[in-house]
Order: C-alpha cells, then structure tokens, then sequence
C-alpha cells in the first residue's frame, strides 16, 4: 500500500474518531437550535469524504506514473531544483508564530475583524512576499466569513472592538 493510501486510511480513522466523539457532545437544549457537536461532525464528515477521495484516486496516481516515466523523472528534477533550504523553512515558520502571537494579543484590543483583518494581511505579506492589495481581499473575506460562522450561524459571541476597556 503506498504512502498516500496509508495517509487515507489514518485520515479516515481520524474523521471517525473526531465523529463518534462530536456525536457524544449534548445536544442543544432547543429542538430548532444547533448544538455545540455539529461544527465538529460537519469537519469530520469533510475530512471523512476528502480521505476516501484520497484512497480511490491514490492508485490512479500512481499508475499513471508507472505509465510515464520519463514525465515523472522531470518532475521530479523539478521539485528538487525549487526546494527551499530548511533555513527558510524555519524562519517562516518563527514568522508564522510571531504574526499568530501578534494577533492573539492584539484581539481582545482590536476585536476579532480588525484583527483577523490585520492578521489576514500581516501573514500574506511576510510569509508569501505578497503586496498589501493582494492580501487586502482575501484578508477582509476571511475575517467576514469567520463573523458570520461564528457570531452569527453558531451564536458564539466574538471580541468586539475595545471590549477590553468597557
């Protein structure tokens, strides 16, 4: 069995772990009202469905590498040529935790959209080296998105702005 069917399989035992679990959570005390374990099940069921996708299209992989090597020889010089040294590695991951650290302390004060916002445009432009209106859209789109999951789909209050000082 190759490496990508046996990450399937641990992924699916995973999504099923997370799933029974989520399933033990109590329900909502409402008959209309979503309970606690339906974000958790809903990422299981995902997770679940995109391992099993996994574990059919592993074996189509590799066969259609078996079929081409001289394809898969070129990639794979191509691959070694763009590796980035494991210095690198480590600095954007330190970067990564910084900004993560920055905006955990900074969310009580700003409050979660400015925040996510700032956060948004902070790791795209120090880890992927984009420019401050690339990172502008996607920024605010994951900041809106995470208020309306979460403030408003789930009702799970998040910090608002100043909070801290009232």
């Amino acid at each position: 069995m190759g490496h990508d069917r046996k990450s399937a399989v641990v992924l699916i035992c995973l999504a099923l772990f997370v799933f029974v679990n989520a399933w033990r959570i109590p329900r909502a005390a409402l008959q209309y009202e979503i309970g606690a374990g339906i974000f958790p099940m809903f990422l299981a069921t995902i997770l679940g469905f995109l391992s099993i996708l996994l574990f059919i299209t592993a074996g189509k992989k590799s066969k259609s590498l078996e079929d081409a090597p001289e394809e898969a020889a070129s990639v794979q010089s191509d691959v070694e040529k763009i590796q980035e040294p494991i210095a690198n590695r480590v600095k954007r991951i330190v970067k990564g935790l910084v900004v993560l650290g920055v905006y955990l302390v900074l969310l009580p004060y700003l409050g979660f959209i400015i925040d996510t916002i700032l956060f948004g445009i902070g790791y795209l432009m120090l880890l992927y080296g984009f420019r401050f209106l690339k990172t502008l859209v996607p920024a605010v789109a994951m900041a809106v998105l995470g208020f309306l999951i979460f403030e408003i789909a789930l009702r799970i209050p998040l910090p608002m702005f100043m909070e801290t000082f009232r």
